[in-house]
């Protein structure tokens, strides 16, 4: 990625294809794939507590080293 937006992200850490940005809507949060970042949007509507599938992409993260 080139450009003014690529000067806002390379300061963060990271690089932005080594990034996950995770959202529920996906007209807002489509902007990470456009910065180059990796970018999972899970269902949205789920009760406030309710599960979304957080659990699954956490588990893809940092998988339990036990199992």
């Amino acid at each position: 990625m080139t450009g003014p937006r690529r000067g806002r992200i390379a300061p963060l850490g990271p690089a932005p294809a080594q990034t996950l940005m995770v959202g529920d809507q996906p007209a807002k949060d489509g902007g990470g794939a456009l910065a180059g970042l990796r970018s999972c949007v899970l269902p949205s509507g789920a009760a406030p507590g309710g599960i979304r599938g957080l659990d699954a992409v956490l588990r893809l993260l940092a998988p339990d080293p036990a199992v």
